[in-house]
């Protein structure tokens, strides 16, 4: 059990150095190493990997250059509340240069899946209804 506490108690290390090691590729212009990153990253939740996508498509830095996609991270990364005012005013800016909102609107909807309210959604198992079966006959359930 304390090796499981320590292992739960690890994993925001883990994920902190690698969001670290994605932005030291970003910063030596290996978008690519830092794209995968970012990206493995911004599909767990970590919203700061999600505002770095987002400002790639804009800037078409390994990926071509994508209006709605960088929208989409933009406003997933925006919504959480650890979002920076910064971060707000890029968001802003770019929703500012959209033309096709419903274009925007429908990436956005593809990849709302990796919001940390829909993240945890996914997570969390479904449990038993006492009343309509016996909980001592339960079977495991797979979660999607």
């Amino acid at each position: 059990m304390k090796k499981l506490l320590l292992l739960i108690a690890l994993i925001p290390l883990y994920a902190t150095a690698d969001f670290y090691k994605a932005l030291n590729a970003y910063e030596k212009k290996n978008y690519e190493s830092a794209y995968n990153q970012f990206l493995e990253m911004a599909k767990l939740g970590e919203t700061r990997s999600q505002f770095n996508l987002g400002v790639m498509f804009y800037d078409g830095e390994f990926v071509e250059k994508d209006i709605n996609q960088s929208y989409a991270w933009l406003k997933l990364a925006s919504e959480s509340k650890t979002a920076s005012d910064k971060e707000l005013n890029t968001f802003e800016q770019i929703k500012g240069k959209i033309s096709d909102h419903n274009s925007a609107n429908q990436v956005y909807d593809t990849i709302s899946q990796y919001s940390n309210d829909q993240l945890l959604v996914n997570l969390y198992p479904e449990f038993l209804d006492t009343e309509e079966t016996n909980p001592d006959q339960a079977t495991a359930i797979k979660i999607e």
